[in-house]
């Protein structure tokens, strides 16, 4: 059977054959919209897809579940009162169109510790590349999200409420590079597909059982500590594994050990 990936590509590749969406002449990687596409597309949508746009003072419907802004500066509560009476919301996306996360831009704390913990049926949340050191523990709130993105964020540390996200499978922390450590609880997260930790040099060791994981289709990385040698037995549990893989801390594991991590059964890993 094939995987919601390999669907979703599928049905995006369909799109751009038939130029619904065309690659970006600045950016490959990216696509583009055609003007007339994109406002069929509004038209379409109605109210359900919603977006803020430039300065202008925005209030959206009680039947919107979908919302997107571009980035500024500085996010201000100002910008987010157009999510006053909104109570079902799924998709929270800010979007950034620059990778330099080094000068990211500031959001206000009303989103984090006012508006977040509202929005109660959010499956997606991006904060990705804002310049925020701390998280509010408010995800016992969140219980709905499916895809969580702190990428680029300036983190130290991630809150225990995130531990409770039972239906989370998509969680990206890739450049985080003053996140410290991982909960100890992450094995809870047992529908998680996707963990991403690229960058975050910081983080020495993973502190929970990854076998419990077995779900987990991409792991950036697996690091092993001084003392943990016996943890890369758990690799074996994770057969759905593929991509790119990186293993560091070696040194703290002996043979027996590597070899119960049957790593050369795993062809999809790069």
């Amino acid at each position: 059977m094939p995987q919601i990936k390999d669907l979703g590509n599928q049905y995006f590749q369909d799109l751009v054959s038939r130029s619904f969406f065309q690659t970006s002449g600045k950016d490959k990687s990216r696509f583009v919209m055609h003007d007339l596409i994109n406002d069929l597309a509004q038209v379409v949508a109605g109210e359900i897809c919603s977006k803020l746009e430039g300065d202008k003072k925005w209030k959206f419907s009680n039947r919107t579940r979908h919302s997107s802004y571009i980035v500024s500066g500085y996010d201000t509560v100002k910008k987010f009162e157009a999510f006053d009476q909104v109570n079902s919301l799924r998709t929270f996306l800010p979007l950034i169109f620059s990778s330099d996360y080094h000068r990211g831009p500031f959001l206000t704390n009303v989103v984090l510790v006012d508006l977040l913990p509202r929005l109660g049926c959010l499956r997606m949340l991006s904060l990705s590349g804002y310049k925020i050191t701390e998280l509010p523990d408010v995800f016992e709130n969140l219980k709905h999200l499916r895809y969580l993105n702190f990428s680029g964020t300036h983190i130290k540390c991630l809150p225990d409420s995130l531990c409770t996200l039972y239906h989370l499978e998509t969680l990206l922390l890739r450049w985080c590079h003053w996140l410290q450590r991982l909960p100890s609880k992450m094995g809870n997260l047992v529908n998680l597909h996707y963990l991403d930790i690229r960058g975050a040099y910081l983080i020495e060791r993973i502190p929970f059982r990854i076998d419990k994981l077995t779900n987990l289709q991409r792991l950036s990385d697996f690091i092993i500590a001084e003392g943990d040698g016996c943890h890369i037995r758990y690799l074996k549990y994770l057969s759905n594994l593929e991509g790119d893989f990186r293993l560091s801390g070696l040194e703290n594991v002996n043979g027996e050990d590597a070899g119960e991590a049957k790593l050369n059964e795993k062809q999809g890993i790069l």
